[in-house]
């Protein structure tokens, strides 16, 4: 991406020229990156300037509308016994959240372990062609699991207006504005691991010319002491 330069010639009254804007060009390598920050900083600033408004009167009927809405709620909160609603309201959120349906949940959780431990040990005591077929068994539900995921997201997709459809296939088209590695919180969300490419990574045997003597533990330990 080629993006103005920033050394433009300023003017007397502390312009810009914008002469000197169209002549000055550099790269900037982190486009792919910060072009669909960007985008989304660009919505959110929608809402956040709308709360600006409010809060510096700028908007003067949402703003008048926010106090008449407040002074009536105040009004109302002090009309409710806040004793027997904190009392009764407490009591039924302990029981909706920790109530006796939790046991229903811990014996759902008990049978997934007592499955996943179930196959594991069918795995373990299998023969080769065993796990094969029991691997085979897990691909196509695998297989079946990301049909239905693709399935879904299309029917999303479908439902989008035109104009979201083009805007989508304009951006994932071009690939300066998606990321080579999709940010995750954890690398344990990773599914899909890189591959090398073989045109380009490749791994060679050490020589035994070149390898390192093999020595045990007890001699490696020794060395490390002196």
């Amino acid at each position: 991406m080629i993006a103005a330069s920033s050394s433009a010639a300023p003017l007397p009254d502390g312009g810009v020229d914008s002469d000197s804007l169209l002549g000055g060009v550099t790269l900037n390598p982190l486009v792919p990156i910060l072009g669909p920050l960007q985008r989304h900083l660009g919505r959110v600033l929608i809402y956040e300037r709308a709360v600006q408004r409010v809060l510096l009167w700028e908007d003067g009927m949402v703003t008048a509308w926010l106090c008449v809405s407040l002074a009536v709620c105040t009004v109302l909160l002090a009309l409710v016994p806040w004793g027997v609603v904190l009392h009764y309201g407490l009591r039924a959120l302990g029981g909706l959240a920790l109530g006796p349906h939790m046991h229903l949940v811990g014996r759902w959780l008990e049978r997934r372990k007592a499955k996943a431990r179930r196959e594991e040990e069918e795995y373990a005591a299998a023969n080769r062609a065993g796990r094969e077929a029991i691997l085979k068994v897990h691909r196509v539900r695998i297989g079946d699991e990301a049909r239905k995921k693709v399935t879904a997201a299309a029917k999303r997709h479908a439902g989008r207006s035109a104009s979201e459809r083009q805007v989508a296939a304009f951006l994932n088209d071009d690939s300066r504005f998606n990321l080579a590695v999709v940010p995750t919180r954890t690398s344990g969300r990773h599914k899909h691991r890189s591959e090398p490419d073989p045109s380009r990574s490749r791994a060679y045997p050490l020589p035994a010319a070149a390898a390192p003597p093999t020595i045990s533990p007890h001699e490696a330990s020794m060395q490390m002491g002196h």
